[in-house]
């Protein structure tokens, strides 16, 4: 599935239904769509209707799945499952996950231990008839959308609302929960946490594990559980439920040390940085994609001395020695889990199944490209996973006619990696848009970006949407032993000066064609990789002030709010137009390796950027025999594609004036000549079209 949406209300002589969000909820899932209906009472004989939708995007299973949700014949129970399982589950040969994944839930005596083995991003929603409990949730990354509503207080004709997307855009509402702000005590550009002044219909749900009983009693299912009703939980507030409901929190199961280490996040060096010391970074959007100065070298006398600390405890004892104490074991160490979690992600995607292939011909994977470390790397691991045959559509988006600095890398990469695997078929899909395409799909963005609304939020949701879209022309690499002169240094820097640099004179030979549009169903992405490799400029601006305590710090702090910045907002803007999202660099192994290894074999911010940042990464695409794209220098999606740049011109009337007001983290309603927000505008609507 790819879609999923309940609703639980009292008992309505008038028929419940959404247009709005079965568009939205199909567009996700294009292969199938389904509704359940059920009758519910509770614990006080108040009767309740329970809604359960879900879409379908197949990936997964020989046969064609006949309807969703997922309903088991005789225990009656039901599941809309959002996502992939990588393990954790038996999942055998042509069989769907999603339908192993009910038939496991249904037998099972704690659903929390079940939840927390899987593997891969999730997000459900499961009815368990027996017992008469709603269960739900997120994996421990948010790695998949999934958003709340829960009525105000006293007010019984309203509904409890869980949707995969949200119905209505920025603005106020008339009923609604106002996430407090995060556990790390300041609030941060894409969420829109300043403008908790006006209520937000929908919330991001925090990573975990739900659930929402209608008989008397609370389901225990065995582990320790909070309820979040009242004060709640950090990211979380809910007003006390109506029809005497209680929900409830699950910890994430013990059994699994992994999961447990993932859902905290603290990384070793960052424990010697008490947060009342740390002063907050500054804005992301003035600081990403800025090379800042080198910083000093002292404050690298912090860090403890690899393979000391780490392994003391049995704290994190999944790693060898080897490659905790040896930087080279550490890239070697990375490599394999990262090859592992990209053939995952690769093969997860039956080729008989109605949105696979079975031809080599066609792409089974499409890449985000900028040309950049992270999707360079994924790029030469993706060309080991699959098929020789098979080519791999390289996306890469522009908003300055081609010449924006992403572009120009992006063909450089891809020379590259034409010259070290000559044999695959590499083809630069290239998407090229203007600020009027984005503003032609303005309101459809903010209706997939909601509850986030910062001027970051739009401009990063317009140019992953667009570039998510897979349209384009096709350009292929020039002919090995030709001079391209594109891969110089020196036009690069023109182009990210501004100078009018073309595709069309750097690359001869390789003309683009004729419109395209990639038939992948699979996205690779690379998030998580700067929040892990110190990759942003604000790492760099924490380490100069505090040295390594408070780089680890905000390492831990940008993985611990990814869900709620990040995740679940992608996850709805990608999945949008009908492909699925994969993060290689949020596999599970992945990150519980990165956490596990001192941070010296990861970054070194005395060094220059281009260098010390995500100094492993590029460690790696060296080992790989990729130099050229071991050099680049992180630019941020809404800078590489210029669209910050020339949204920036528009709304301020220029980048300084936009950094004065930190452009990046002003929310949407407060640029000039926003229009104001009052109750009637589209948020409220559909909070009137879910109370029909």
């Amino acid at each position: 599935m790819c879609g999923i949406s309940l609703l639980l209300r009292r008992t309505n002589k008038k028929a419940y239904s959404d247009s709005v969000l079965q568009s939205l909820l199909g567009r996700r899932g294009p292969d199938c769509y389904g509704e359940v209906r059920l009758e519910i009472e509770t614990g006080d004989g108040t009767g309740l209707e329970l809604y359960l939708a879900a879409s379908l995007l197949q990936l997964r299973g020989d046969a064609a799945v006949a309807s969703v949700p997922f309903v088991h014949p005789t225990s009656g129970d039901v599941l809309c499952f959002n996502g992939e399982v990588f393990g954790g589950l038996d999942v055998g040969p042509g069989c769907n996950d999603g339908e192993a994944l009910l038939q496991a839930l249904t037998v099972t005596e704690d659903v929390p231990r079940l939840l927390s083995k899987l593997r891969g991003p999730w997000s459900l929603l499961f009815w368990h008839a027996a017992s008469q409990t709603i269960w739900f949730g997120r994996d421990v990354m948010g790695r998949r959308s999934l958003l709340l509503h829960t009525p105000t207080t006293g007010d019984a004709e309203a509904s409890i609302v869980l949707s995969s997307v949200a119905t209505g855009g920025i603005g106020r509402a008339t009923v609604a929960d106002i996430p407090a702000a995060d556990a790390e005590g300041d609030n941060q550009p894409g969420s829109a946490d300043d403008e908790q002044d006006e209520a937000q219909y929908w919330t991001e749900l925090p990573p975990g594990i739900y659930s929402l009983r209608a008989g008397p009693e609370p389901a225990a299912n065995g582990l320790p559980a909070t309820n979040v009703c009242g004060p709640g939980l950090p990211g979380l507030r809910i007003c006390p439920l109506p029809w005497g409901l209680s929900m409830q929190r699950h910890c994430w199961s013990d059994d699994d040390a992994e999961i447990v280490r993932l859902s905290l996040y603290v990384r070793p060096e960052a424990r010697s940085c008490p947060a009342a010391s740390r002063a907050p970074s500054e804005a992301e959007g003035a600081l990403d994609g800025v090379e800042g100065r080198v910083g000093a070298g002292q404050h690298w006398q912090a860090l403890p001395q690899p393979g000391n600390s780490l392994l003391e405890g049995g704290a994190h004892n999944t790693l060898s020695t080897q490659a905790v104490r040896d930087p080279d074991g550490a890239v070697d160490a990375l490599l394999q889990a990262l090859q592992s979690a990209v053939d995952v992600r690769c093969a997860c995607c039956d080729g008989s199944a109605p949105g696979g292939s079975g031809r080599e011909a066609e792409p089974r994977v499409m890449i985000l490209f900028s040309g950049g470390v992270d999707s360079t790397l994924l790029a030469a691991l993706a060309h080991r996973s699959l098929p020789e045959g098979m080519p791999i559509d390289l996306c890469n988006v522009c908003f300055d006619a081609g010449r924006s600095p992403d572009r120009l890398s992006a063909w450089s990469a891809m020379q590259e990696l034409a010259g070290w695997a000559p044999a695959r078929r590499w083809r630069l899909l290239e998407v090229d848009k203007t600020l009027q395409d984005a503003d032609e799909h303005k309101e459809h963005l903010l209706t997939l970006l909601h509850p986030a609304g910062t001027v970051m939020d739009l401009n990063i949701g317009a140019a992953l949407w667009l570039a998510a879209a897979g349209e384009g022309r096709l350009r292929f690499p020039e002919p090995l032993g030709s001079k391209v002169s594109m891969t110089s240094a020196e036009q690069l820097r023109e182009a990210a000066s501004g100078a009018a640099v073309s595709t069309s004179a750097c690359g001869g030979g390789g003309q683009p064609h004729a419109l395209y549009r990639s038939p992948a169903r699979i996205v690779l992405l690379g998030h998580g990789a700067d929040e892990q490799c110190a990759g942003y400029g604000r790492h760099r601006t924490s380490f100069r002030a505090g040295g390594v305590p408070w780089l680890s710090e905000e390492l831990s702090v940008d993985m611990r709010r990814m869900w709620r910045r990040n995740c679940g907002r992608d996850d709805r803007l990608v999945s949008d137009q009908g492909r699925e999202a994969r993060h290689p660099f949020l596999d599970e192994n992945v990150m519980d390796l990165l956490l596990q290894l001192p941070l010296d074999c990861i970054a070194d911010l005395r060094e220059r950027p281009g260098l010390g940042d995500k100094r492993i990464l590029r460690q790696a695409l060296l080992r790989l025999g990729l130099p050229e794209a071991s050099q680049r220098i992180k630019r941020a999606i809404q800078f590489g594609t210029r669209i910050g740049k020339l949204s920036n011109r528009r709304e301020f009337g220029s980048n300084r004036a936009a950094n004065r007001v930190n452009a990046g983290s002003l929310a949407l309603s407060k640029l000039p000549g926003a229009p104001s927000c009052t109750s009637g505008d589209s948020t409220s609507g559909a909070a009137s079209r879910v109370h029909a």
